[in-house]
């Protein structure tokens, strides 16, 4: 009675970790300070004075990561990726009958029943190598994914099976077997390196803002900005755009402001930008005239 009076808390405390670092993505604020960092670091732009953000913004960011995504096509490598996913819940589930010994005795003298069993006797000699094959396998198509969609649905796929592991045999974690301590502990670590990338991963190839113009600031420095936008309305917090060789977004806190309708990509202006001053190092100022051009609607 004690003995399955533990195994249920542990098992408790294995969800509420595991639970919880996905419920993170509904309601952290930690996912859009780090989308937001590793945006900066994979585009011509840095952003001055992240602290007059406010939480909330950065929890819409991060929220966008699972309710954002467009759903995915099914293709033939989302079908690859489900069907993976659905082996390894399998896989994880069939370790109870490996522990117990109640693997399927296939009788018969045939050349085949010889090699079906031959084959079950490598798996489950190699069982915990097979596991850690099939986790390592979705972890690294995960963050392989082609489209946004495509990333968000993976980590899910991978997520689950993972958590059950987790949940499911929390009890390895007391075991006399050194495979059994080592693939818990290996699975925790992958589970939650899986959710710390995500965010990282998710702002260097698809975070996005949309920001509304605003008439641009002068400045007593005579510092030359070419554009500036409403960064976080909430807050009254609007970004000026200056630079040549590195494009600069310095923040700033006003007590109102005045939006155009008219909306900018801040990765569509990062990366245009970027490309086009590899043909003209002084193109910044008239890249952005042309983006501001292309966001207004047509009269």
């Amino acid at each position: 009675m004690e003995e399955k009076l533990l195994t249920f808390l542990a098992r408790t405390v294995a969800a509420i970790i595991t639970g919880g670092g996905l419920l993170t993505f509904t309601n952290g604020a930690w996912i859009g300070r780090l989308m937001l960092g590793s945006f900066e670091q994979t585009t011509n732009i840095s952003i001055l004075n992240q602290h007059l953000l406010s939480d909330d913004l950065y929890r819409d960011w991060g929220r966008e990561i699972l309710f954002g995504s467009a759903p995915t096509a099914i293709g033939a490598p989302a079908l690859f990726y489900l069907a993976l996913a659905l082996l390894l819940v399998g896989h994880i589930l069939y370790k109870a009958a490996v522990c117990e010994g109640r693997v399927p005795v296939f009788k018969g003298s045939g050349r085949g029943v010889r090699l079906v069993r031959v084959l079950c006797g490598v798996y489950v000699k190699h069982y915990h190598m097979v596991t850690m094959v099939l986790v390592i396998a979705l972890g690294l198509l995960l963050f392989m994914a082609p489209t946004r969609g495509a990333l968000v649905t993976r980590f899910l796929l991978f997520a689950v099976p993972v958590g059950l592991y987790l949940v499911y045999y929390v009890k390895d974690i007391r075991s006399s077997s050194f495979k059994d301590v080592f693939l818990y502990a290996a699975n925790l670590l992958l589970f939650c390196a899986a959710v710390f990338a995500l965010p990282s991963v998710f702002g260097q190839r698809f975070f996005d803002v949309e920001m509304r113009q605003v008439p641009p600031r002068t400045d007593a420095q005579d510092r030359s900005y070419l554009a500036s936008f409403v960064v976080d309305e909430a807050r009254k917090v609007v970004g000026h755009v200056y630079g040549q060789e590195n494009l600069k977004l310095e923040l700033e806190h006003v007590e109102a402001f005045k939006a155009g309708i008219s909306s900018v990509s801040l990765r569509k202006l990062a990366t245009d930008t970027a490309a086009h001053k590899v043909a003209d190092p002084g193109a910044a100022g008239s890249d952005i005239d042309r983006l501001l051009g292309e966001s207004r609607p047509p009269q």
